[in-house]
């Protein structure tokens, strides 16, 4: 399966009229060279792509589909503002007669294209292995055992330790003597100090683990605990178990006491997952008959278990990989995401999976703690900025210095430093760095395939499509005039600054072979550009064999987003994400479209991770965000969990018990509204916590932004301060303003 180019006479003379020739012998052979069209626009579902010849040409080509082939026929090169462009973008219909005949690719595959052809290798067997290798995972109908929160916290105090074998025996002889015990709810042991509180459903074969008791306790703090599981003698339903529970695992690890120990130990190689979450890991794992595999994307909201599914399902890779009888396949995978604090917990928890989850335990075949796993370990994660740095030689390292680099709160920097002081009264009191980011990172560079032809007011304007639109021409029109040429770009050259788009496009133009991973994972997939895609579609590895048609959909690309959640004001829109994914994903393994392979969707429902009243607050904030965004479709995130013992409190600001509770509470994780890299000098500038969270200029307080607090996981927070900056930020704007300006969408878009 190839893409293969055809070349129709009208194209070269039309490239000769305009001295492009030369850029178009290029781009053929890199099509046939690197099998990608990825930096083609594609017009779905017409069969039509184009793509910047230059800065004022494009190139109007046309796919057929031919014996599993997919042949990419150039058919006309035009000037960007000509009439016949401008034509042919308002009725793609206009060119079909210019689309060579099925006859006409016939003749010239074969007697031209297939002696030119690149023949890929055929898959080895431990490629064939690893495609087709299931990841069995305990099923519904085995024995299982689920440890409550309360078991959790209080098997690893310090003064159950001792007991903890003592605890396992106990539990042994549960499972083994199960008619025995079937009708009490607690089991007493051999020396009489320790006690189980357990509830038994042996119609759903399940063990629920309420709480490890120390005989000498007061009965008083036990039946604090246990009076909160009172309905579970009602319940008969696995899934409504679940809801009590925080590890699951089946019962045959109570033969080792090492793995039950390192479960004890462990809060999160072993969570209970829920139906929703399972019901996905088991397709993925175990059903390859269906339809659907990969790639998938797993659409959630904060605690709806996105990330953990990602993560399951990449311990099933890694698990395959490093083990012995892998070791003919030893191509490693890729766990991607923008963010360094959530790769730090990635890859602890995928590790804790690894050492500690039932299945892997039982089955493993190396040792986690040797150099050699820890070393190549780490080759298996990254950032995707320190992904590309990857790709570089040392020459090229100059070019990207670290202290040259431009993210949002560095480019916000920069506009406040420069942008007062410009003559322009437009760029000071119609343009926000917010809109102004958003454009120049996902239009202007983030669409750019092409060298030094950025995607520009006309492009915008004229060649994309109405839904992918997020901002009037207008005001892309200035960003790209005013901010774009009259400012940033300049800044960009002379200082020597770059950002994340520079980077990616340099890594494509410059780097021959991207295709080194067995698989492919991105956490917070919603923030990547058009530009980035195309860089992760061409990672895969089997990018460099010959594909069975059956064998795309067992190819690892796995994705986990949430449209609430973005890194950057990036006017975050979910179809037109779905559209991307299809485009640059599928399409490029699926050349021809034969087998009809698809994304994968999934989008969660519940919040795994918070009370019903934290949901429900959270519910509140996103029905005011839609509003006062215009967010379409936009549904409630359910809870859960039942018992409900954590409530939001609200706090005002002026309020004078505020600044002694956040002084004698320090353990409390305070997020701040300011982007990552500004919380110092937005703690300076408020009058109570400047008073006891700064010292030297260091932050001596766990405060953080939004953006560093993304993933992560308190038992106690404090929103600090929103209201009062929504305030300020709207004082000027009713309800009415707010819902019908795009362009305030982007000014302090919350995160």
């Amino acid at each position: 399966m190839h893409y293969i180019v055809y070349e129709t006479e009208e194209c070269i003379k039309l490239a000769e009229k305009y001295n492009c020739i030369t850029e178009l012998s290029k781009l053929k052979a890199k099509i046939e060279i690197e099998q990608s069209i990825g930096t083609f626009e594609r017009y779905l579902p017409s069969p039509y792509i184009r793509k910047y010849i230059g800065a004022n040409f494009r190139l109007i080509a046309a796919e057929v589909g031919l014996d599993n082939n997919s042949f990419i026929c150039f058919l006309k090169i035009l000037p960007r503002g000509s009439k016949e462009y401008k034509d042919w973008l308002s009725n793609l219909s206009l060119f079909n007669g210019e689309i060579p005949s099925h006859k006409t690719i016939v003749e010239y595959y074969k007697n031209n294209a297939s002696k030119d052809k690149i023949e890929l290798p055929d898959l080895t067997t431990a490629e064939y292995e690893f495609l087709l290798t299931l990841h069995p995972n305990f099923t519904q109908n085995e024995e299982i055992i689920i440890e409550s929160i309360d078991w959790v916290n209080t098997i690893n105090q310090g003064e159950y330790e001792p007991y903890k074998l003592q605890f396992r025996n106990l539990l042994l002889e549960l499972v083994e003597n199960k008619d025995k015990y079937c009708n009490k709810n607690e089991i007493i042991g051999i020396q009489k100090d320790i006690a189980i509180n357990y509830a038994y459903k042996p119609d759903i074969n399940k063990y629920f683990l309420i709480l490890p008791v120390l005989l000498r306790k007061s009965d008083c703090d036990i039946s604090k605990i246990t009076n909160k599981y009172i309905n579970l003698e009602k319940i008969q339903d696995a899934s409504e178990l679940i809801k009590y529970g925080r590890k699951s695992y089946p019962s045959y690890v109570l033969a080792d006491d090492d793995i039950w120990l390192s479960i004890q130990k462990n809060s999160e190689g072993n969570l209970a997952l829920s139906p929703e979450e399972n019901t996905i890991l088991d397709k993925i794992r175990n059903n390859l008959n269906d339809s659907a595999r990969y790639p998938i994307f797993i659409n959630g909201r904060p605690g709806s278990g996105k990330t953990t599914i990602l993560q399951y399902l990449y311990s099933d890779i890694i698990h395959f990989i490093f083990s012995n009888d892998a070791t003919e396949f030893k191509q490693y995978p890729i766990y991607l995401t923008y963010n360094d604090n959530l790769l730090t917990v990635a890859k602890k928890t995928i590790k804790s999976i690894l050492k500690c989850n039932a299945d892997k335990v039982t089955n493993k075949s190396f040792n986690l703690d040797s150099v050699d796993f820890i070393d190549n370990y780490e080759k298996c994660f990254s950032t995707f900025q320190n992904m590309l740095y990857g790709f570089l030689d040392d020459s090229e390292l100059p070019c990207f210095k670290r202290e040259r680099y431009v993210d949002y709160t560095k480019f916000k920097e920069l506009w406040y430093r420069d942008i007062p002081k410009n003559p322009d009264t437009y760029i000071r009191k119609k343009i926000n760095p917010e809109s102004a980011w958003h454009v120049i990172r996902t239009y202007i560079k983030g669409m750019s395939f092409t060298k030094n032809a950025y995607f520009d007011d006309e492009a915008y304007q004229y060649e994309l499509a109405r839904d992918q639109k997020t901002i009037s021409d207008e005001l892309f029109r200035n960003i790209y005039t005013k901010v774009w040429k009259g400012w940033y770009q300049q800044l960009l050259i002379s200082q020597h600054y770059w950002d994340d788009q520079d980077l990616a496009r340099y890594v494509l133009d410059e780097k021959k072979d991207l295709a080194k991973y067995s698989a492919i994972f991105c956490d917070e997939a919603q923030d990547f550009t058009k530009i980035e895609l195309e860089i992760i579609i061409n990672l895969t590895f089997f990018k460099k064999r010959s594909i069975p048609l059956e064998q795309l959909k067992n190819i690892p690309y796995a994705f986990a987003g949430d449209p609430f959640q973005t890194l950057n004001p990036t006017g975050f829109n979910w179809e037109s994400v779905k559209a991307n994914y299809h485009e640059n994903i599928i399409k490029e393994l699926d050349k021809s479209g034969a087998s009809k392979l698809q994304l994968n969707y999934f989008e969660l429902a519940f919040n795994y991770r918070s009370t019903k009243t934290i949901v429900g607050f959270s519910n509140i904030i996103q029905l005011l965000r839609g509003t006062l965004f215009g967010i379409k479709n936009l549904t409630a995130q359910k809870t859960w969990f039942t018992n409900d013992t954590k409530k939001p409190q609200f706090i005002y600001n002026n309020s004078m018990e505020i600044e002694k509770e956040l002084q004698g509470q320090e353990e409390i994780v305070i997020i701040i509204p300011c982007q990552a890299g500004e919380e110092i000098e937005w703690v300076k500038s408020d009058p109570i916590l400047r008073e006891f969270a700064l010292q030297e200029d260091k932050l001596i307080r766990n405060i953080l932004s939004p953006m560093r607090a993304k993933g992560l996981e308190f038992n106690r927070v404090i929103i600090y301060n929103f209201g009062h900056q929504a305030a300020i930020d709207y004082q000027d704007y009713s309800l009415e303003k707010v819902l019908y300006s795009d362009e305030k969408a982007f000014e302090n878009n919350p995160e």
